[in-house]
């Protein structure tokens, strides 16, 4: 679901609720895919919880390119971590104020 906070933010974010602890590697992070560039991720922190109170930041960095090349970015975690939420936060929009996501996927074990 997307987070539903009337703070500005959650139009920048992401949070996902899985319905069970899962051993997470990575994630997957596909953009728009209509030639549009506007709420497209080009720098972002990826957070998990294990009860969507307390948060950690696993992961943060940039997508490079991502305007010219709109393809699928695999990202591996340092370590694998147990969590059932997932937080995929933009820091940094190609355009526009809310995300945009085709599909953002899990790597599990």
């Amino acid at each position: 679901y997307v987070s539903s906070s009337s703070h500005a933010d959650s139009m920048k974010e992401v949070i996902i609720d899985m319905g069970e602890i899962y051993l997470i590697k990575g994630f997957t992070y596909l953009p728009r895919q209509d030639k549009a560039v506007a709420g497209a991720v080009s720098h972002y922190v990826f957070y998990t919880s294990k009860d969507a109170v307390t948060w950690s930041k696993v992961k943060e960095g940039e997508f490079s390119n991502m305007a010219a090349n709109p393809v699928e970015q695999v990202i591996n975690l340092d370590a694998a971590i147990d969590a059932r939420y997932l937080k995929f936060s933009a820091r940094h929009l190609l355009g526009g104020d809310k995300i945009a996501i085709a599909e953002l996927g899990v790597l599990l074990r």
